[in-house]
């Protein structure tokens, strides 16, 4: 007997017994025989017969308690063991001129993974599940058994599948234990002692056959063909750093692969950060390309992380610069989730789910133009059909101020309205974004030092005048519509600068701590508040914005007139991401209420904040998130 016989009948036995007979460890290796090309499927009993037909669910940890659920649990890790030393058997039937060292390795593990199977039986016998009672899947055998190459093996069973079980059996041989199967956690540990073995056996060739320039991650990454990717590489429970680094593996790959994030099987969606969305609209209807101030550009550049809340980790974040692995190490040890990282030069042409922008306005629909094709639902992109330049001015929340405010379109209307209006007046460009082009008037001089710029505003088409008011407090209501409903998503506090410039937002889950006890007491009395904005404004909204899709947000404040507070209840309407809503969506990934202030680079950072660009190579901006102390 050698070991190309003993993985033969690994192969090809039509019996389990002879499958998962063990042959001697000290095996020759002569008479390896011609390589075996192709094989479709192992052979295998009846009942056992693999296929890629939905699978029974993995049971959830919380069933661990009940006999039955742990033999279902044991079912599917018994075929994976299977499989595994079905997968060593065909290497060395595929690849005989592998190195004698490699392929005394392989038959190691094989005998090992048959071992192991042996074990998993025994276990779910005694939990009342037989083999072969639950449906069998293909997937490990459908995504290794075509390698064209032993490093190609060793990178997608050693490096990937093994791999992550040594986050899975570690995890669970201590949930078995804790949950007091004692025989079951044995088998986990012994289990997990093995592969340790196994992924080192991996390491070992990969550090054999690369090239010597390279990394270990570069070399597994780059051997690792889609749709495979190095996030297989983790089981879903706890990243188990010690497994790897008793493995051999290197500390620069544990830290990458620990904030690796990368689809597993849903199809992603590609997210993009374009903060200056008035702009080119505004450049846009005037016939002229917009080039952001360097100002803008590094905004831009600072801040495009921001969009990594709206992120599932499965998506893409597409950005200017990639991020510093140091720099996303920190978010994850803050809490925040991570997802796959692309520029557009690194992006490759895997299909996508939607596209994703800050805004649709005209610079997102040329710069992700590209991209189109490769989104597979042509609807999930929430791009509108034709561009709209009315989604982003001003005046789409006029019909909702009760003719405070209004539309000025010559030089004349403005002269009459300065004439039976009593000052102070503001004033702001029909694209007016984050306090850029908007005014004060606090006497006729300062209005008559803006006729040059209410003239160019005119031949734009016009803008927005109305009274000033001594602001207490500013919040915004979120919203997010599909198709025509219209989904309330709570509120945030917002702070400005008296020029009305963005500073941050508060979030919390309960409203009423977003506001002193007064202004609580204030909106109470209000019956309607809660309604307006949860109801009454959402269905005039989706009456009115029938055309779009997207993120909401409905700008609104509190102020005083005649020693009375009064609310505004709309003041501005944007229909895109806001940073308001950033702040949402860190509190929902986090789970902690909190706030996210705009600061400049050389601003102190709070004690508690987290940096979601990165301090160190940021040139003006710094997005904070801080968790509430409790």
């Amino acid at each position: 007997m050698t070991m190309s016989e003993a993985a033969h009948k690994v192969l090809f036995s039509s019996t389990l017994e002879e499958k998962l007979h063990i042959h001697a460890l000290d095996l020759a290796d002569e008479s390896r025989g011609p390589a075996l090309l192709k094989l479709d499927r192992p052979t295998r009993p009846d009942e056992l017969q693999m296929s890629s037909a939905k699978q029974v669910p993995f049971p959830k940890i919380t069933q661990i308690h009940h006999e039955r659920e742990r033999g279902v649990m044991l079912h599917f890790l018994a075929n994976h063991e299977l499989l595994a030393a079905e997968l060593m058997a065909l290497v060395l039937l595929k690849f005989p001129d592998a190195p004698n060292a490699y392929r005394r390795g392989v038959y190691e593990a094989m005998r090992e993974e048959q071992m192991h199977t042996r074990m998993y039986l025994r276990r779910m016998e005694e939990c009342g599940v037989p083999f072969g009672e639950l449906p069998l899947n293909d997937y490990f055998w459908k995504m290794v058994s075509p390698v064209q190459t032993p490093l190609e093996f060793v990178t997608k069973l050693n490096l990937t599948f093994e791999q992550a079980n040594l986050d899975f059996s570690y995890y669970y041989a201590e949930q078995f234990r804790v949950a007091g199967d004692l025989s079951t956690a044995t088998v986990l540990e012994k289990i997990y002692r093995d592969e340790i073995g196994h992924v080192g056996h991996g390491v070992h060739w990969l550090r054999e056959w690369k090239n010597p320039a390279e990394s270990d991650w570069k070399a597994y990454h780059q051997n690792l063909q889609f749709p495979l990717s190095p996030s297989r590489a983790k089981g879903l429970t706890p990243f188990n750093a010690k497994g790897r680094q008793l493995a051999g593996l290197d500390q620069d790959f544990i830290e990458t692969l620990q904030i690796y994030e990368h689809s597993r099987g849903r199809t992603p969606h590609l997210h993009w950060f374009n903060p200056h969305a008035e702009e080119h609209v505004a450049a846009h209807l005037e016939g002229r390309t917009f080039h952001p101030k360097k100002i803008m550009a590094n905004l831009e550049n600072d801040l495009e992380m921001l969009m990594l809340p709206f992120c599932h980790p499965d998506d893409i974040l597409l950005l200017r610069n990639l991020p510093r692995q140091e720099h996303l190490r920190k978010l994850r040890e803050g809490g925040v989730p991570l997802c796959q990282f692309e520029t557009c030069e690194t992006l490759d042409s895997r299909k996508l789910g939607g596209l994703s922008p800050w805004a649709w306005s005209p610079d997102a629909i040329n710069d992700l133009q590209p991209f189109q094709e490769q989104v597979t639902d042509k609807s999930a992109t929430q791009a509108p059909p034709t561009y709209r330049s009315e989604f982003f001015s001003k005046r789409i929340a006029l019909p909702y101020q009760r003719e405070t405010s209004s539309l000025i379109r010559t030089l004349s209307e403005f002269e009459k309205h300065l004439a039976n209006h009593p000052l102070p007046l503001r004033v702001k460009a029909l694209y007016a974004c984050s306090g850029r082009s908007q005014f004060t008037i606090l006497n006729h001089d300062e209005a008559s030092a803006l006729t040059s710029w209410a003239e160019k505003q005119c031949q734009a088409g016009g803008f927005i005048i109305e009274p000033y008011y001594n602001r207490l407090i500013d919040f915004s209501s979120l919203y997010q519509k599909r198709g025509s409903e219209l989904k309330f998503l709570g509120f945030t506090r917002g702070e400005y600068t008296p020029k009305g410039q963005y500073q941050g937002s508060i979030v919390d889950l309960k409203w009423g701590n977003l506001f002193p006890p007064e202004v609580c007491s204030f909106l109470a009395q209000k019956t309607s508040f809660l309604s307006y904005y949860q109801t009454e404004l959402p269905a005039q909204l989706s009456q009115q914005l029938s055309a779009y899709e997207g993120p909401l947000a409905v700008d609104a404040f509190l102020y005083r007139e005649n020693g009375e507070m009064q609310l505004r209840p709309v003041v501005e309407i944007n229909l895109r991401y806001s940073m308001g809503r950033v702040a949402h969506e860190l509190m929902h990934k986090t789970g902690k209420a909190g706030s996210l202030k705009l600061l400049k680079t050389s601003d102190a950072i709070p004690l508690h904040g987290i940096c979601l660009n990165d301090p160190e190579t940021a040139r003006s901006h710094l997005a904070i998130w801080t968790p509430k102390v409790i």
